[in-house]
């Protein structure tokens, strides 16, 4: 796939998040429905933000098997924690983008560009990369049309 580096700007906002480990990649979307259910559950009233925003950070890199992760998702208001549901407000940052379409497993192909593109522009990561999942298995019915957007937030 080509790709290409877009340099964004991505806004300040509030997020619940939810960290924990899964066994293997296929559990994603288990462990976000899950954390989307605690969060729900603790707090009924509680609405996502206009944008749509969540993302997932991989502490530890990319692993084969027992993958770190936080899924975060943006939301109105702070809410009511729970021993692993947790609020925070996530800062604005500049961000070196790139869109992947396809599958999660090729998405690797995507990350090579990214830092390759960083380290020839003179970036420096700030913070750990993050995937933001603009379609997937909720709204499109082939991994072909699958969108995810790799932001990595940066500093010169």
């Amino acid at each position: 796939m080509n790709y290409t580096a877009v340099i964004k700007e991505i806004p300040e906002c509030i997020v619940y998040c939810k960290s924990g480990v899964i066994t293997r990649w296929e559990s994603i979307s288990e462990f976000v429905r899950s954390a989307a259910e605690e969060c729900m559950a603790a707090n009924p009233g509680i609405e996502c933000d206009e944008s749509g925003y969540n993302f997932m950070t991989y502490p530890e890199g990319f692993k084969e098997k027992d993958i770190p992760l936080v899924y975060n998702e943006a939301v109105k208001t702070f809410g009511k924690e729970t021993e692993t549901i947790k609020f925070r407000k996530v800062e604005s940052t500049k961000a070196v983008c790139i869109l992947h379409k396809g599958s999660y497993c090729s998405i690797k192909s995507a990350y090579d560009f990214a830092f390759q593109y960083l380290k020839e522009n003179g970036y420096t990561m700030s913070e750990d990369p993050r995937e933001y999942y603009i379609d997937g298995c909720w709204n499109k019915e082939s991994e072909d049309e699958y969108l995810t957007e790799i932001q990595i937030p940066v500093s010169l």
